[in-house]
């Protein structure tokens, strides 16, 4: 058997007796000719277990990776907004929010399963910094005023820490 991104360490059969919820149709007649339904029995029940080890380092890199990217390039457009045009901001903003969706959807497929894992959380927040920035850089383009950089120098100042504090605090919601 061969799992992408999994080793087999090994696998092994099981035996166990399990009552199950059911009597599968078994009655007993008494003297009076009405049926008794028996007690539900202990059956046997011959398990086959699989014992897989996953790859992380893989999977972590290619979950992170594209979030990074992402928020770097958020970090550029916002630094160099007063540079750009209106339609130049939509462009950036367009094609990074494009980005995220592309690469959370190949994250989620390659997922079995349909839980929302602190990944989808990398990934909703890094669409929610895209809003913002879109937000801050249409405003800081359109209506700075002469002294551009002490107007926005706040911005660019807690831009990293204000993420990695929303990082953290999710990291303490999801795990503890």
């Amino acid at each position: 058997m061969h799992l992408e991104g999994w080793d087999l360490l090994s696998s092994y059969f099981t035996y166990r007796n399990e009552s199950d919820a059911t009597n599968f149709g078994y009655h007993s007649p008494n003297r009076y000719g009405i049926d008794e339904e028996l007690s539900t029995p202990q059956l046997p029940i011959l398990n086959y277990a699989i014992l897989i080890n996953r790859h992380l380092y893989g999977t972590l890199i290619h979950s992170i990776l594209p979030v990074m990217v992402i928020l770097i390039l958020l970090f550029v457009t916002l630094l160099t907004a007063s540079s750009l045009s209106l339609l130049q901001i939509f462009g950036i903003v367009s094609s990074l929010l494009f980005s995220i969706l592309v690469a959370y959807n190949a994250f989620t497929a390659s997922l079995p399963i349909q839980e929302i894992v602190f990944f989808d959380y990398l990934y909703y927040l890094a669409e929610l910094v895209v809003v913002i920035v879109a937000i801050f850089s249409i405003a800081y383009s359109r209506y700075a005023s002469i002294d551009k950089n002490k107007d926005i120098l706040l911005v660019h100042l807690l831009f990293w820490p204000l993420i990695m504090s929303v990082i953290l605090i999710l990291s303490l919601i999801f795990f503890y």
